[in-house]
């Protein structure tokens, strides 16, 4: 019962917040979006732990006892509270945050670009090679999806989110051309194009980041999207993805000439499969882990090796050989006991690291910088280099609701490219108001 109400109470606040911003819910707000998955990973995972035994929980179970379900809810209700809090103080703030606009340079813009790709492409290829080449490293995907390609981030960024950035840029210099009617074609060719590698990587996250990037650019650079028309992209997507992931999984078990059928008889055999997109992080679970392990040690990590591993992340390991070890794996290894895999929850990190007013702090600045997000985009709406920052940033920042400290390092990598790129772009630093042939 107590995780009904946990799970009521966050979908009205989020239902309270679509009258605040007067009867309007853009898919394009990272705040609405956010707030979507974080429901999904806890009051939803919390409710459904509870209330059925699902197959890999450790913690939740339909016997769970209701004062830790109390206290579970009690940090994840507090945590939302604190998210909203944060987002609305930003947005009543009254100085317009404007950005000095310059011109990107077309051409230059398309070639880096197409450059870019090429990068992208080849850091694949070489990715392949590295594990052994591309049949000897879908033998081994699992394995690789288990521990993740860890000290090889420097080749899995370019063949993944460097794309996404590359992509995102041609929409935003190129306007005219998909805001015709072919437009949309050439959108989702160049999604396809932009996801290719990412599609063999076996994680379906950088398949979704890239496309969501291209959308939000495309949302705030060419055409307004309406959550009419980005609902039914994000049901497309998931069955998609859901398809993916029982295809991922049964190629393990069935023949390599398996039919459709044989795959739809094992997706049966295995429901929770169906479910992935839900359960992907076992959010709820993996918080009650966390508070059962915390509360009987009493130890919290205190933050700054979270911003020790941010501010280094573009340090390969490959050249610091002491490069402390990603608290992502330190997380899976202390409460559960491997290498690698387990996402936190964003309320899970910050009680990992403080209890109780770590999550509200954890939140609290988070909402803000969803806050300033929103209206800084909102006041620079022709603004390239302010867009490509927002629509780039815009997927991880959702993702933050099951893992901070990943998608955080990630979205320190990604600003700083998209600013070195945009400075690039616009190298002669002509300011300039207004519109150039579709870019700005």
């Amino acid at each position: 019962m107590i995780s009904v109400i946990v799970l009521a109470l966050s979908i009205t606040l989020l239902a309270i917040q679509y009258m605040w911003d007067g009867g309007k819910l853009s898919p394009f707000n990272a705040k609405n979006l956010f707030q979507v998955y974080f429901i999904i990973q806890l009051p939803l995972v919390l409710f459904i732990g509870t209330h059925f035994d699902v197959y890999g929980f450790v913690e939740l179970n339909e016997q769970y006892d209701q004062r830790k379900i109390a206290v579970l809810g009690a940090s994840i209700i507090a945590g939302q509270c604190a998210l909203i809090t944060g987002y609305y103080s930003i947005g009543s703030l009254h100085p317009r945050l404007m950005v000095t606009n310059y011109r990107w340079h077309r051409k230059r813009v398309q070639v880096a670009g197409a450059l870019l790709f090429a990068v992208g492409y080849l850091a694949f290829y070489l990715l392949m090679e590295i594990n052994g080449g591309y049949q000897q490293f879908v033998t081994d995907i699992e394995s690789w999806r288990a521990v993740g390609l860890q000290g090889q981030g420097w080749l899995l960024f370019p063949a993944t989110s460097l794309l996404g950035i590359a992509a995102s840029s041609l929409v935003l210099v190129n306007r005219k051309l998909f805001a015709t009617n072919g437009g949309l074609l050439i959108l989702a060719a160049l999604c396809l194009l932009t996801v290719a590698p990412a599609s063999q990587l076996g994680f379906r996250g950088p398949m979704l980041l890239p496309v969501l990037q291209i959308m939000a650019a495309y949302h705030w650079g060419v055409r307004e999207v309406s959550i009419r028309k980005f609902a039914p992209s994000i049901l497309l997507l998931a069955v998609i993805f859901t398809v993916y992931g029982i295809y991922r999984e049964g190629r393990n078990y069935l023949a390599t000439t398996a039919t459709a059928s044989d795959y739809f008889a094992f997706a049966m055999e295995k429901p929770e499969l169906i479910f992935g997109i839900i359960l992907r992080s076992r959010g709820a679970d993996v918080l009650a882990v966390v508070h059962e392990s915390i509360n009987k040690s009493g130890e919290f990590r205190y933050i700054l090796p979270s911003v020790i591993e941010t501010l280094t992340i573009l340090i390969p390991r490959s050249v610091w050989a002491g490069k402390p070890i990603p608290q992502g794996v330190i997380f899976s290894e202390q409460f559960f006991g491997i290498s690698g895999g387990v996402s936190p929850t964003i309320v899970g990190e910050g009680y990992w690291n403080l209890g109780i007013p770590g999550v509200i702090l954890y939140l609290l600045v988070f909402g803000a910088l969803l806050g300033v997000l929103n209206k800084i985009v909102r006041e620079n709406p022709r603004n390239s280099t302010i867009i490509l920052l927002a629509c780039c940033s815009f997927p991880s920042l959702i993702m933050c609701a099951e893992s901070v400290q990943g998608h955080i390092n990630g979205l320190f990598m990604i600003v700083t490219i998209c600013a070195a790129l945009s400075f690039v772009y616009s190298i002669s630093l002509k300011s300039h108001v207004g519109n150039d042939s579709g870019s700005s």
